[in-house]
């Protein structure tokens, strides 16, 4: 019998819909028309208790050690398991935990902890900026080691990525037919895309981790654009603290002349509403992260036509063609991306290729379609089971 139900597993904010920027809650939604999807919750209140004390005390953040360590236990999820659901029924496992029981028949990851010690070993600015260079390196293998083995003994993992699809492939020895890369979804009205005339001088960052995203390489690569080649430039910055973007500056000696700071518009954290405002405003996105588990703000921009900038490093290759879509930079010279936006802010071919794709990437990443990828694996799965069964195997 074809699997029609599955146990759907996440460690949930209080407020499910925003669990994971929204991705968690949004793949739940678009499962049910193709399965009977059921919870299984996942929440301490003592953990979210002491959590919001010690944000709220000046100075005291408890970062990814602390939450490390005040997660729940994989003991506590296996006994809900097993005391709540059927365990005969496959189980989907959004994300991942530190310490878990291996209870979960499939996963669904952005990243891994084996990937993270790899970036430990061969791309260390990669690793500085990924935040988990504070955690204990013993805690680290420890995690790696339990994660490599839930991997094991799943049936199936399913990556956002192809580059986390190719890395467990190739690095962790995981067969090639347990892993799944199916993407990631967006949530963009395509009512709310305005395609209107643009003037081909606006270019629009978005990131509230200002260095990790690359953000004083941009605004000193702006400066020089406007020096050299498009003096009416402007430039949006959305996500960042207007202090966080000065001191990151102050802190680099990047110079920024005050009629500069003019066309530079500090944004600060906008919601999705507002920014669509910024994606329909602007003619270029750039963001050189230097690191990215997957990066599904380039699809946004994509979807409403915005020809991007990244590195050419993690996922933002399966997201821009070079030289098509965008451009894709390797280094830290600001006078390179500065002729690179340039290039991509004047040369029409970027924006018309873009815009020619929007029905595409308005499919190729919305939840559904990853719904149904997912969804085709595990039903997969399941026939070949029962097949077995049958067989008497």
């Amino acid at each position: 019998m074809i699997m029609t139900e599955v146990l759907y597993i996440c460690l949930w904010y209080k407020d499910k819909k925003r669990t994971w920027s929204g991705t968690a809650w949004s793949l739940r939604q678009a499962m049910e028309p193709y399965l009977q999807v059921q919870d299984l919750a996942l929440s301490d209140p003592l953990y979210r208790k002491i959590l919001r004390r010690l944000q709220r005390k000046k100075g005291l953040n408890p970062g990814p050690v602390l939450r490390d360590r005040l997660r729940l236990s994989g003991r506590y999820a296996a006994w809900r398991h097993r005391h709540r659901t059927d365990e005969k029924m496959p189980v989907f496992q959004f994300g991942g935990w530190p310490s878990g029981a291996h209870l979960a028949s499939y996963l669904y990851q952005d990243l891994s902890i084996p990937a993270i010690l790899w970036l430990q070993r061969e791309d260390p600015v990669g690793y500085r900026y990924c935040e988990y260079d504070q955690v204990p390196q013993k805690t680290l293998e420890r995690r790696a080691a339990r994660q490599l083995e839930q991997y094991r003994q799943s049936e199936g993992v399913f990556t956002m990525s192809r580059w986390l699809s190719e890395f467990l492939i190739r690095e962790c020895g995981l067969p090639r037919e347990k892993v799944h890369a199916v993407g990631g979804g967006i949530n963009v009205d395509a009512a709310g895309i305005r395609p209107g005339s643009k003037e081909g001088r606006r270019i629009l960052f978005v990131g509230r981790n200002f260095v990790r995203k690359g953000g004083p390489l941009v605004v000193q690569a702006f400066t020089i654009l406007r020096k050299k080649y498009l003096w009416s430039a402007e430039l949006y910055l959305a996500g960042a603290k207007e202090s966080d973007i000065r001191d990151a500056l102050r802190e680099r000696q990047i110079r920024v002349e005050e009629a500069d700071w003019q066309k530079i518009h500090l944004l600060g954290d906008l919601g999705s509403e507002k920014l669509t405002d910024y994606y329909n405003l602007c003619d270029v996105f750039c963001m050189p992260s230097y690191f990215e588990a997957y990066g599904l703000v380039f699809a946004e921009a994509l979807t409403y036509g915005l020809p991007c900038i990244g590195r050419d490093k993690f996922a933002m290759s399966e997201f821009i063609e070079d030289g098509c879509t965008g451009r894709l930079i390797s280094g830290e010279d600001a006078e390179e991306l500065a002729l690179d936006l340039w290039e991509v802010l004047q040369d029409p071919k970027y924006r018309e290729e873009v815009e020619r794709r929007r029905e595409w990437y308005l499919r190729e990443y919305s939840w559904d379609k990853v719904a149904q990828r997912i969804c085709s694996v595990m039903e997969k799965n399941e026939r070949d089971k029962d097949q077995y069964r049958s067989a008497g195997v």
